[in-house]
């Protein structure tokens, strides 16, 4: 195994498990859309607000993608 393998390995045992509920994987997010608005703003996903993001959220909103995770 070489040194950088074995660190990835390390790093992932290292890793702290989240616990996120099974409905978030049930959520449509039209990502292409979220990253040209973002990108026509000048701006990163991250740094908008969640009211521009809900724009994009097919079958929720980020006030229930927070509580979930």
């Amino acid at each position: 195994m070489t040194g950088q393998m074995k660190n990835y390995k390390e790093a992932l045992d290292n890793t702290p498990a989240i616990d996120v509920s099974p409905e978030v994987f049930k959520i449509k997010i039209d990502y292409s859309g979220l990253d040209k608005y973002a990108a026509s703003k000048g701006v990163t996903i991250e740094s908008l607000s969640d009211q521009e993001k809900n724009m994009f959220i097919l079958n929720s909103d980020m006030d229930k993608i927070h509580s979930m995770v």
